[in-house]
C-alpha cells in the first residue's frame, strides 16, 4: 500500500536525576559531597534514507519514544545518556508540526534532530562552595520534547507525467524508462506514483508516473490531493492528451484548472510540456496525425494565452507503441531541464548580524498578580530552574529563593504588594515566600 502522509507522536527522553551523595568509606567516614550529575535524554532524530519509498512502516506504530538519562551515581559518576532514537523515512518527507514546516529531507542519508532531550540535573557535588560545603539537594532532569508531527512525502521528480485518466503515462514511462507499471486500458490503472530513470545520451533525468487527475482534483475529488501534492516537487509537467479523447481542449483545461486550483497555491508556473500520445491508433497516415497535432497545438496555444503558461508552444506526437517521437521528446526534456539548470542563480554568502530582540533574552521574566496572596511568575530562565528544582528538598528550595533574589524577581513581588507566607507559581511548580 502506498502511504504517503501520516501522523506520528515523538518523545524525547527525560534527563536523569543528580544524585544527593555523600562520601563513605574506610577512609573518609564523613567525606564530601560525591554525587554525580544525572544523563541527558536521547533524543529522536529522523533521517531520510533510500530504503524507503513510501510511509507505509508507521502505519502499524504511531507513538515513538527516546530512552530517559540514567541518575547519577555517587563516586561522581555521571548518569548515563539515554540513547537516542533514529527514524528512517523516504527521501522527499517533508516534517510537519502544528501546520508547520519544520524540516524538508531531500538527500539520502540527511537527518534532523527533531525533538530534544532534556538536560539531566546537576548532582550535589556540583553545588559545593565556602559558604555551602555539604549541600543535601540535587537537580531534577528535565522533560524531554514531546509533539505530534505530520510525515508528508512529496515525490522528487525532474519530470512528472500528467493527464486525465488512461491519457497513457504508464505505458510511456515505461518506455520512457526501464520501469514497468501496470497498463490496461480503464481509468485509474496507476493509482500510486510511479518514478523511473530516463536517459538521453549524456543526460539523466527522474521521471514520476502520477495518478490521472478529474476535474474537482483540486478539491479532493478521486486521487485529488495525493496527487497534486507530488506535482510540487516536478521540474517539468508533460501533460498528455490521447487521440481517443472525445474533447482535446476541454480535458487539456480540465487538467490545468486542477493545477491552478491547488489548495496550497497554484501549480502552473511549472514549464509545461504537451504531449498527444497513443498517434500509432491514428494509423500510417502521418498526413492525418499531423492534422491531429496542428488542432491540439492551436488549441494549446489558445490555453498557454489565456492561463499565461510558461509552456513549449510546440506540441509532439508519441507513440509508447512504435516508439515514434520518442527520442525528440527525451531531447526536449533534457533541454528543457538543462536551461533550468542554468537559470538557478548561485546565493552569495551575506553576512548575517544577529539581532537580538527583548522577547529572546533568558533573563527576561514577568510577574502577575493572580488573585490576594498568589502570584504567577513567567520567563524562560526561572522557569528553567524551577522544573530543575527538587520541591521536596528544603536546600533546593532556598537556592530557588536566592535566583529569585538575583534575578530581580524578588523585589518586583514585594513591589506588587507580596508578603511572607505567599505563594508564587512557577512552571506548574508552587512555593512559599
Amino acid at each position: 500500500m502506498f502511504i504517503d502522509q501520516v501522523k506520528i507522536t515523538v518523545q524525547a527522553g527525560r534527563g536523569g536525576d543528580g544524585r544527593v551523595s555523600l562520601l563513605s568509606n574506610r577512609s573518609q567516614v564523613k567525606g564530601g559531597p560525591d554525587g554525580g550529575d544525572g544523563g541527558d535524554g536521547g533524543d529522536v532524530i529522523l533521517q531520510a534514507s533510500h530504503n524507503y519509498s513510501t510511509l507505509s512502516h508507521f502505519r502499524g506504530k504511531k507513538r515513538f519514544a527516546a530512552e530517559n538519562g540514567q541518575m547519577g551515581d555517587k563516586f561522581h559518576k555521571h548518569g548515563k545518556r539515554g540513547h537516542s532514537l533514529r527514524l528512517e523515512v523516504p527521501i522527499g518527507t517533508v516534517i510537519k508540526r502544528d501546520g508547520e514546516v519544520i524540516a524538508d529531507l531531500t538527500e539520502n542519508r540527511q537527518a534532523v534532530i527533531i525533538a530534544r532531550g532534556g538536560e539531566g540535573g546537576y548532582g550535589n557535588a556540583h553545588f559545593t562552595s565556602s559558604r555551602r560545603q555539604t549541600p543535601r539537594f540535587a537537580e531534577l532532569g528535565l522533560p524531554g520534547e514531546g509533539f505530534e508531527l505530520e510525515l508528508e512525502l512529496r515525490l522528487l521528480a525532474d519530470v512528472g507525467l500528467i493527464g486525465l485518466p488512461n491519457a497513457g503515462k504508464s505505458s510511456l514511462i515505461s518506455v520512457l524508462t526501464s520501469l514497468k507499471p501496470k497498463i490496461a486500458n480503464y481509468p485509474f490503472t496507476t493509482i500510486t506514483p510511479k518514478i523511473g530513470i530516463a536517459t538521453y545520451y549524456q543526460h539523466s533525468f527522474v521521471v514520476a508516473d502520477l495518478p490521472g487527475l478529474i476535474a474537482g482534483a483540486s478539491e479532493g475529488k478521486g486521487l485529488g490531493q495525493q496527487f497534486l501534492r507530488h506535482i510540487e516537487r516536478c521540474r517539468v509537467l508533460v501533460e498528455l492528451i490521447s487521440v481517443e479523447s472525445e474533447d482535446y481542449t476541454k480535458d487539456i483545461e480540465t487538467v490545468l484548472l486542477e493545477l491552478k486550483n491547488y489548495k496550497r497555491g497554484s501549480l502552473l508556473d511549472r514549464k509545461i510540456i504537451f504531449v498527444v500520445s497513443k498517434i500509432d491508433l491514428l494509423g500510417n497516415d502521418q498526413g492525418l496525425v499531423d492534422q491531429y497535432i496542428s488542432e491540439v497545438r492551436q488549441a494549446t496555444r489558445k490555453l498557454i494565452a489565456k492561463y499565461q503558461l510558461d509552456a513549449d508552444p510546440g506540441v509532439i506526437g508519441v507513440s509508447a507503441v512504435t516508439l515514434q517521437n520518442l527520442d525528440q521528446l527525451k531531447a526536449k526534456l533534457a533541454l528543457q531541464l538543462e536551461a533550468l539548470d542554468q537559470e538557478i542563480e548561485v546565493d552569495q554568502e551575506i553576512e548575517v548580524v544577529p539581532v537580538i530582540r527583548a522577547e529572546d533574552d533568558p533573563n527576561l521574566y514577568s510577574v502577575d498578580k493572580l488573585e490576594e496572596g498568589k502570584y504567577l511568575v513567567r520567563g524562560q530562565k526561572i522557569e528553567r530552574f524551577a522544573m530543575k528544582t527538587n520541591f521536596d528538598q528544603d536546600q533546593g528550595l532556598a537556592r530557588l529563593r536566592d535566583i529569585l533574589g538575583k534575578l530581580g524577581i524578588e523585589r518586583e513581588l514585594i513591589r506588587q504588594g507580596a508578603k511572607v507566607g505567599d505563594r508564587v507559581e512557577i512552571a506548574g511548580k508552587s512555593l512559599e515566600i
